[in-house]
């Protein structure tokens, strides 16, 4: 897990949400976040519709009970889903951070021959752990 030393970036935070601070938005509506332990985590909004009377829906808990099995060094694991103190806004899955560079980005560098085969190698061996 990324701790304060590897994080991208961290301006003035914009405010908290679930009792996480929020460094940065990320993709639309994830954001960047730091945990009371100064971890840093991902925080996604559920959509309205994984919620049943408030709950989160049966059928939503047994496929994020599913995620949650699938801990692998090579995927960012699910650690918790949060709402707001009272139940208001939405629940958020707060996911593991996982610090480096995209794909693209790795290309971008130009790898060596030996660079690529070991980066596929992990990625296979990564899939093949999850299946």
């Amino acid at each position: 897990m990324a701790t304060t030393a590897d994080a991208p970036n961290t301006a003035t935070p914009p405010g908290e949400i679930a009792g996480y601070r929020v460094v940065r938005a990320l993709a639309p509506a994830s954001h960047l976040a730091l945990s009371a332990a100064d971890r840093y985590v991902v925080l996604k909004p559920l959509d309205d519709d994984c919620l049943h009377r408030g709950q989160l829906h049966p059928a939503i808990k047994q496929r994020l009970a599913r995620v949650r099995e699938l801990a692998h060094a090579g995927v960012a694991n699910l650690h918790s889903i949060e709402r707001e103190p009272g139940g208001a806004g939405p629940a958020y899955l707060v996911w593991e951070y996982a610090a480096g560079r995209t794909f693209d980005e790795f290309l971008a560098a130009n790898p060596s021959p030996r660079e690529l085969w070991l980066a596929g190698r992990e990625l296979i061996l990564t899939v093949e752990a999850l299946h």
